[in-house]
């Protein structure tokens, strides 16, 4: 008798390992862009925080976003990082005055969250209104401020 494997063997260890993959590969690439949503979650309402701060020293809400720089009230700049995670989202105040103000996070085109099509805009204003949308413009607030 010979030991070893037969062609037939290494077959089905290949067809069981390529099930495996067909099955791993997507669940895997959810929790990727699950957890860079988190990301961007995260970030808007850090952003919050720094949005109060600002308005607390300057009497209105900042309007840009620059990390390269001090805050300045005059300029309406806080001095906060618009990217998200490794290139997935960019934050942007895309309203602001003395009284309240609104960001967005935007999936990056070509990033790693492009596939998010469900959620690919965040939003989250000084009222503590919560949006999300997706590619085609399809509002999805609970599954993406909540998964």
């Amino acid at each position: 008798m010979r030991s070893g494997f037969t062609l037939m063997d290494l077959v089905a260890a290949l067809a069981i390992a390529g099930l495996l993959a067909c099955v791993a590969v997507p669940s895997y690439r959810a929790q990727v862009l699950r957890t860079h949503r988190s990301d961007a979650r995260a970030a808007l309402l850090a952003l919050a925080a720094a949005e109060e701060s600002f308005h607390a020293t300057c009497n209105a809400y900042a309007a840009i976003l620059d990390d390269a720089s001090e805050s300045s009230c005059g300029a309406s700049s806080l001095k906060f990082p618009a990217d998200v995670g490794p290139g997935a989202y960019v934050l942007a105040v895309v309203s602001s005055d003395t009284n309240s103000w609104t960001a967005t996070a935007t999936a990056v085109a070509g990033g790693p969250q492009a596939g998010d099509e469900r959620c690919s805009v965040l939003s989250f204003s000084s009222a503590g209104i919560r949006t999300a949308s997706g590619t085609d413009g399809a509002r999805n607030d609970e599954e993406c401020w909540t998964r």
